[in-house]
């Protein structure tokens, strides 16, 4: 009590201070010293409650004591902005909207929603939803939502339940709906959201039909959009009839627990005509022949799509045929394609390379973990001959290539190609498969800028050439060579190269390890360390240690989504 009142003679004094000296509440809501007593965080929201002004006219009537004016601006200060955060974490979040429903304080609640441009909402029972329904509504410049909605808030759709059991879910989710009403009403009260994401939720039939009915009426500025594993099954159906009218999205993507239905509604979203979508994921997707050869139709015709990812997709014969015919069409505007972990194989690779040659929009290819082998490589090179190929990044980590598949690259990269950005890594092609990959980086005509090595059994017997085409090459500004066992003598034979004023490298990256490390309780490993004090350090050396590269393995939306040129192996995007 004794931070909210203040006696009414100091008041009139205009002294403005309370006159019990207790600290300030910013001290006292600290994590610091929540940290210390947990009881804390009820205490705030006992103050949020005290800032109601039917509650503090009480209090005034109770005690003789003024309210302080100042309160409601402290807790807003310490509590709903630290450390001046445009955004809270999922935490953060829960507790902020807690202390603000406590207030029932609706211009309060504007106030502090007024700042709040991110959120992230993960939605565990009955009170997450009452304390979201009632600040939700206010947040009039948010810009960015994440929602995740558990399992029993809604009713499931499963007529396996027993009567009794039925009823008293449909009970339940009649007392929730209007809630859930408050909440969607986000999209007509802030006009400037921008993202929304909606990821692992149990939702029900009723209420996916409010939230498309929301999204759909509202003047939605909605850019990018994320649905990934939601319930029930025909929730994609609905959300992508929701956004066919919206000529603001450019993003989507689309990722459901080996959902047959995804298809058939998102070739209705790209015939739209007031479909202005740039770029579309779709991963785990069980989908038909035909299904198939009605997103090949729409590629033909859509003119907006430029960017496509397939992570993930199951293609049969006839789906991948009709996927390469399309881009053999003039009408087909892709530019980046991403087939990664499809289950292609070098079958796929004649009809693939075919459509290359022909397709002159077509700058980015993600082959990425399928066994592609060889054979496959060789098929691919074929194709990218041609002059009329643009490609410019070929991602092919983990495609079962040797040093007979970098034969195929060298021979490639020696001519007058396109290619400017190679992945090779976790391909065992060895000492001999560098080799005639260094033979090509010293021509020339080689192009190449960006090449990872990631894992592909590198010794430092191979340091030696690599060295020598490093000295020679004028284009490559990044290298890859994590997760090879380089040593020390390959390290510094990788130095002297470096050394000169002529290498172009700025970044290479190499494994932390105590064969490389020159400098014991150095922390920066690698090959900065052996360059002499005061030399020129132009590399920037990212020293990867521990870290493993399958945990990045995701071909990242960035890829697609900002234009850049390729992932790195720690999640950076190279360009």
């Amino acid at each position: 009590m004794f931070y909210v009142l203040e006696l009414e003679e100091q008041e009139e004094e205009g002294l403005g201070r309370r006159q019990w000296h207790v600290g300030n509440v910013g001290k006292l809501l600290s994590k610091e010293e929540r940290l210390k007593n947990p009881s804390l965080t009820h205490v705030g929201y006992f103050l949020f409650g005290l800032c109601n002004e039917r509650r503090a006219m009480e209090l005034e009537t109770t005690f003789g004591c003024l309210v302080s004016t100042e309160i409601k601006r402290e807790l807003l200060k310490y509590t709903l902005m630290p450390h001046g955060k445009k955004s809270f974490s999922v935490m953060d979040t829960k507790e902020v909207l807690s202390c603000l429903y406590e207030s029932q304080e609706e211009q309060l609640v504007k106030d502090a929603m007024a700042h709040v441009k991110e959120m992230s909402l993960h939605l565990k029972n009955e009170t997450d939803v009452v304390h979201s329904s009632f600040c939700l509504k206010h947040c009039g410049n948010l810009q960015k939502l994440s929602l995740q909605v558990e399992e029993g808030i809604f009713l499931d759709n499963d007529t396996a339940l027993e009567s009794g059991t039925q009823v008293e879910r449909s009970q339940n989710e009649q007392h929730m709906l209007p809630l859930w009403m408050d909440l969607c009403s986000v999209f007509d009260s802030s006009r400037s959201l921008l993202f929304l994401d909606i990821s692992q939720s149990f939702l029900s039939t009723s209420s996916v039909r409010i939230l498309c009915e929301k999204i759909a009426s509202a003047a939605s500025s909605l850019q990018k959009v994320v649905l990934k594993n939601i319930s029930p099954a025909d929730t994609y159906r609905n959300f992508c009839m929701a956004f066919g009218g919206h000529k603001t999205l450019t993003h989507l993507t689309l990722q459901g627990n080996d959902q047959n239905d995804m298809l058939p509604p998102l070739c209705e979203v790209l015939r739209n005509p007031k479909c202005n979508l740039q770029y579309l994921r779709l991963v785990s997707c069980s989908a038909t022949t035909q299904q198939w050869a009605d997103l090949s139709c729409c590629l033909k015709t859509n003119q907006s799509l430029t960017c496509l990812n397939l992570t993930a997709n199951e293609f049969l014969d006839e789906g991948a045929k009709l996927l390469y015919m399309t881009l053999r069409y003039p009408t087909c505007f892709l530019q980046r394609l991403s087939l990664e972990n499809c289950q292609l194989t070098e079958a796929y690779c004649k009809d693939l390379s075919s459509a290359l040659i022909v397709n002159q929009r077509l700058t980015h290819l993600c082959l990425a973990k399928n066994a592609l082998g060889d054979r496959g490589v060789k098929l691919l090179c074929e194709g990218l001959t041609y002059p009329e190929c643009q490609l410019q990044t070929l991602v092919l980590w983990c495609c079962n290539i040797t040093s007979d598949g970098c034969i195929h690259l060298s021979t490639l990269l020696q001519q007058n190609s396109s290619l400017t950005h190679l992945d090779l890594g976790l391909n065992h092609i060895g000492i001999i498969g560098l080799k005639f990959l260094c033979e090509a980086l010293k021509k020339p005509l080689c192009k190449l800028r960006c090449l990872w090595l990631w894992g592909c059994a590198i010794t430092p017997f191979s340091c030696a050439e690599l060295s020598s085409a490093l000295r020679s090459n004028q284009n490559l500004i990044t290298l890859d060579l994590g997760q090879n066992s380089l040593g020390s003598s390959g390290v510094n034979m990788l130095c002297d190269a470096l050394k000169l004023q002529s290498c172009p490298l700025q970044t290479l990256r190499e494994d932390e390890s105590k064969e490389t490390k020159t400098q014991p309780g150095n922390q920066e490993a690698g090959l900065r360390v052996c360059l002499p004090e005061g030399e020129l350090q132009r590399p920037a050396i990212v020293s990867l240690g521990e870290w493993n590269h399958s945990s990045s393995m995701v071909f990242l939306e960035s890829l697609f989504v900002d234009c850049i040129s390729y992932r790195g192996p720690m999640g950076q995007c190279q360009t």
